[in-house]
């Protein structure tokens, strides 16, 4: 009987979470930018004219500001997120990361004997390319992994650089808006209310000309590269830690319910939505997501006997201890294995922000 090794609620979860944080990002903004139109606000109610250019000025830094610091940074050179934007996402990359590689561990702490276990825990070291016999002995099965902050996308950019460019759209469609708004005579108040409507996720669409150049919501964009890397960090964090789960022997990419069904890129890869998913190899490395905005994810499958992998693992683990080489470390080491992931600077900066985000009241 197949064993499967996942997490059903994980990726939805920090999916929802996320757009929570962000919700409250922005209605932060909103009302910083509501004080802004009140300063400059007539006895008509409306923006002093000589004020207007002004006010969308301060408006769009104050929601840029959200994104990234200093006009252009949203991380620091060791990747550690320094805006609101980037702090949010990067906690929720932690968490949906944690939770996989949990998952893991719980499962091989379940199969492995005390004995094996300690061995591995003291015969491992970090990734590098010495070799051996078994998946855990390998040359780095992260050659094809890049972590979040170095990930290149397919169009030549790292996070930070899609972080800030999605800052300047969405303060573009903000900068329209508002002075279309402005130039309309509306007053300060109903330019406030449709601000936040604009920003916040969620809400209803503001009414506005179709042809407007600024669309009916500032969201879309931080939400879909949200969901994106938070997706990817999902799903290349189930593919390492079942790589180097000696226990799977395979993956399966499934379909999301909530995906589009007409897809044809995630249909080729996955399948239907519905359906049984595609099986692939551990050491195939075909990895969702497949597009921006996808929706799939990686589940790991165990077909062997746990007791007939327990007992090659003991044996390779005392013939490589005879022969001082290091298997590589494996989700068993659950916080060094996240930090190899993520990167130690980040995982580091993460578990200390997370408990001080608690405290502010920003449940996770």
């Amino acid at each position: 009987m197949v064993a499967v090794i996942r997490d059903a609620r994980a990726l939805p979860a920090a999916q929802v979470r996320f757009k929570d944080r962000h919700i409250r990002l922005m209605k932060d903004a909103a009302a910083t930018i509501a004080g802004v139109l009140l300063r400059d606000t007539g006895v008509d109610g409306r923006v002093i004219a000589s004020r207007a250019e002004e006010v969308v000025r301060q408006a769009g830094e104050v929601v840029q500001s959200v994104f990234v610091i200093d006009g252009r940074r949203s991380l620091g050179a060791d990747g550690v997120p320094l805006s609101p934007y980037a702090q949010a996402l990067f906690s929720e990359i932690y968490l949906v990361t944690r939770q996989v590689v949990n998952r893991h561990a719980d499962y091989m702490d379940k199969q492995l004997d005390p004995e094996t276990r300690a061995l591995m825990l003291r015969s491992t070291r970090r990734i590098s390319e010495q070799q051996g016999p078994g998946r855990l002995f390998e040359p780095n099965p992260l050659a094809v992994y890049e972590p979040a902050h170095t990930w290149v996308d397919p169009r030549g950019y790292v996070l930070s650089q899609r972080i800030w460019r999605t800052s300047l759209e969405t303060r573009r469609k903000l900068d329209e808006m508002m002075s279309d708004l402005i130039s309309q005579g509306k007053s300060s108040q109903e330019i406030a209310r449709q601000v936040e409507q604009f920003l916040v996720p969620g809400r209803a669409a503001i009414r506005t000309n179709p042809y407007a150049p600024y669309g009916t919501d500032a969201s879309y964009d931080a939400m879909r590269l949200a969901r994106t890397e938070i997706a990817r960090a999902h799903n290349q964090a189930a593919w390492v830690s079942a790589y180097l789960n000696p226990y799977v022997d395979q993956v399966r990419v499934l379909r999301s319910n909530n995906g589009d069904p007409e897809c044809k890129i995630c249909l080729r890869h996955a399948g239907p939505v519905g359906g049984e998913g595609i099986v692939y190899l551990v050491t195939d490395g075909n990895i969702p997501p497949f597009h921006p905005h996808c929706m799939c994810y990686l589940v790991s499958e165990v077909n062997r006997s746990p007791d007939e992998v327990t007992a090659e693992i003991r044996a390779m683990l005392e013939d490589a201890e005879r022969e001082l080489v290091a298997a590589m470390i494996s989700p068993v080491q659950r916080d060094v294995f996240i930090e190899m992931l993520l990167g130690a600077a980040i995982a580091q900066f993460l578990q200390q922000l997370l408990p001080m985000q608690l405290e502010l009241g920003l449940g996770f």
